[in-house]
């Protein structure tokens, strides 16, 4: 499955069954292809109308239509006469232009080739979806009433092919898979759909390391800035910033060891998704959180001092300012960003900047709402506030509500029992590390990928430094979850450089500048 290939429901699923021959014949530096056969489409309900089909190979500039195709309902055969191509590397692609039918989107939902496709080194990939369009009436055969020679095109449904160079390739046996477009997908926690499941897969992110028997196809990044590799997967280049010394964080998860200043690939897959609630803040919608830890991000690594307070830092070493704030509220009296300032944090920058535009296309990102998130006191110190000890006026670095589309769980957040956490406030702040203080609700995974950038995993090392008080036989739960920041600053007594995070369902404080520590993203979806 490629990327942006979307998220489909299962449960409407229809065989397309591509049929085609290929033969060539190797002269100097071009290859003549000869290709014949037939389409065979398996559509029981009559939806999808193909207009045309076009054939582009990689030494042509545009698709050109295949004259001799004839265009129809895919609910039964068509002759394909494509006739003779020129063609330098045998790579080439099918685009299908469909006129939709019904009120559902497709996609290709999957390709599968003949064994001896596979043998031969024959790669594909996939891409495009059907819209929806405004036909309505049916005629008494379940027909739409339309003329195609007139009705313009909904979408492109793309083959691409790529086999090596030789003098006869058989492209027999390719069979693809149409099924519902959607945007996400519902799934328990394992990724397994459910209508009913806590999770939700959406959007796409580097994440495991490229497998041994996997080449990389492309020899220069495409479009999209991702790598092709013959499995028909996209994969993103990246060097390990990882330590290489360190167990905690120096191998993937097939335990290879990670060595700094190596580059690796990453297949870009979809995301996990925990649904907190279905009714955020009584809005309708749902709040979710990512359930990989997608990145190691400080939280703010430019710091200077200024007597008594760590503030957050221009490139120059200057300390940034901001008039229009109110001392207190995440600046200081001369009007100094403190360093634990989450509106001027680089890990906010990056969740709705490079994640954002990396992790979800511009269908996705209308889905995502923009969110006045509560950076107040009570976000951080919620129902325990007065237990605390703490004001609003004694904590002090508390800052202004931001308008945001993705961001990080506050504190209170995690201590929220409707959304599935243990209230642990009192345990914390009490003194004493009880077994209610560890959640496996709060445990939340590393991918390859975070690891290779450096973010700090639990191994069975862990176990051995783990409190007392943690709950042993839940250990193996936290195996794999790593240390990620919450929004929360902590006044760490006046410094204001200190911000909370979470590790092994335990949730603690650390210098914002602190390097090992991960971007767990949550953000509110229309569902």
């Amino acid at each position: 499955m490629s990327l942006k290939m979307k998220l489909v429901s299962m449960v409407s699923a229809f065989i397309l069954v591509l049929s085609l021959m290929l033969t060539g014949v190797l002269a100097s530096q071009m290859q003549t292809l000869t290709m014949t056969g037939s389409v065979n489409f398996n559509v029981a309900d009559k939806s999808l109308y193909v207009k045309q089909v076009r054939i582009k190979h990689n030494n042509g500039s545009d698709p050109q239509v295949v004259s001799d195709f004839s265009p129809g309902y895919i609910n039964g055969n068509f002759d394909m006469n494509i006739g003779e191509h020129n063609n330098s590397t045998g790579s080439f692609a099918l685009y299908f232009d469909i006129i939709n039918a019904t009120d559902t989107k497709w996609v290709i939902a999957g390709v599968e080739l003949s064994e001896q496709l596979q043998a031969e080194g024959v790669i594909e990939s996939h891409s495009g979806t059907i819209e929806v369009n405004e036909l309505t009436d049916t005629d008494t055969d379940g027909y739409k009433n339309f003329d195609p020679s007139t009705t313009a095109i909904d979408g492109t449904l793309i083959l691409t092919i790529t086999a090596p160079n030789s003098s006869s390739i058989d492209l027999s046996g390719i069979t693809i898979t149409l099924e519902e477009y959607s945007l996400y997908n519902r799934v328990d926690p394992d990724g397994n759909p459910d209508p009913d499941g806590g999770y939700i897969l959406f959007g796409y992110y580097p994440q495991t390391v490229k497998a041994s028997d996997v080449t990389i196809v492309s020899t220069e990044p495409e479009a999209n800035g991702y790598y092709l590799g013959s499995d028909g997967e996209y994969y993103m280049q990246a060097t390990a910033k990882v330590n290489s010394d360190d167990e905690n964080y120096a191998h993937f998860k097939d335990n290879t060891q990670i060595i700094k200043g190596d580059s690796y690939y990453f297949k870009v897959e979809p995301l996990l998704w925990r649904i907190l609630t279905e009714n955020y803040n009584d809005t309708g919608n749902a709040l979710i959180v990512c359930d990989t830890i997608v990145d190691m991000v400080p939280y703010r690594s430019n710091i200077a001092n200024s007597g008594d307070d760590y503030c957050a830092a221009n490139e120059d070493g200057t300390i940034l300012i901001d008039e229009t704030a109110t001392p207190g509220q995440g600046v200081n009296e001369n009007y100094q960003v403190y360093a634990n300032n989450y509106e001027y944090s680089e890990i906010r920058a990056y969740l709705n900047n490079d994640f954002y535009n990396r992790a979800f296309t511009a269908e996705e990102q209308a889905l995502i709402m923009t969110t006045a998130v509560d950076n107040s006191f009570e976000s951080i110190f919620g129902s325990y506030a007065d237990e605390s000890g703490f004001t609003s006026e004694t904590f002090n670095c508390e800052c202004r509500n931001t308008q945001d589309k993705v961001f990080l769980l506050s504190l209170s957040d995690v201590n929220n029992a409707e959304y599935g956490f243990k209230n642990s406030y009192a345990d914390v702040y009490g003194g004493a590390t009880t077994a209610n203080t560890f959640d496996t609700a709060r445990a939340y995974y590393t991918s390859d990928y975070s690891r290779a950038m450096g973010v700090m995993t639990v191994t069975d090392s862990t176990l051995e430094s783990a409190p007392d008080a943690m709950p042993k036989e839940d250990f193996s739960k936290y195996l794999g979850s790593g240390w990620c920041w919450l929004r929360s600053p902590q006044d760490a007594i006046i410094y204001r450089n200190f911000a909370f995070f979470i590790n092994t369902g335990y949730y603690s404080a650390i210098n914002t500048s602190f390097d090992s520590y991960g971007a767990l993203p949550a953000l509110q979806i229309q569902l």
